[in-house]
């Protein structure tokens, strides 16, 4: 985390129910960053197989897309739209990559997404809507150190 101190959370698992295959985290920085980038490790568990990062620059009251991420470009172009497949053009653009995504390596995956050094790359808080899980079948759950 910011403060330098690690932490982590772990959600249920998806023996309890499905409705944990869809989950949210918020994360409060505390103030304002300039964000060069985000690095997120999986412990007992897989990458997501679909995901979005977004941020807020306004304390958390709104948040807008960073990045999208799922598992394959077919996955990309039916969740978020062909046009995530585009090439960065401006500095807001949002696109949708699938090096992230999946269930290899099964456990401490390593997810780091580096921003351009951009002022317009600011954010106060950080919210990962993590779509789908990826796993092979098993009964498995979300952990995740920050």
């Amino acid at each position: 985390m910011v403060d330098g101190r690690a932490s982590w959370w772990q959600s249920p698992p998806l023996s309890r129910g499905m409705q944990y295959n869809q989950v949210n985290i918020s994360i409060d920085l505390g103030q304002e960053f300039h964000v060069a980038y985000v690095w997120i490790q999986m412990a007992n568990s897989p990458r997501p197989g679909s995901w979005v990062l977004e941020r807020s620059a306004d304390g958390g009251k709104s948040y807008i897309p960073w990045q999208y991420f799922a598992e394959t470009p077919a996955e990309c172009d039916r969740l978020f739209g062909r046009h995530t497949l585009q090439p960065i053009l401006e500095d807001d653009t949002v696109i949708c990559t699938h090096e992230f995504s999946g269930i290899h390596p099964m456990e401490n995956a390593e997810v780091k997404i580096f921003f351009h050094d951009n002022p317009k790359f600011q954010c106060s808080h950080l919210y990962f809507f993590f779509l789908t899980l990826g796993t092979n079948g098993s009964d498995g759950d979300w952990t995740l150190w920050t």
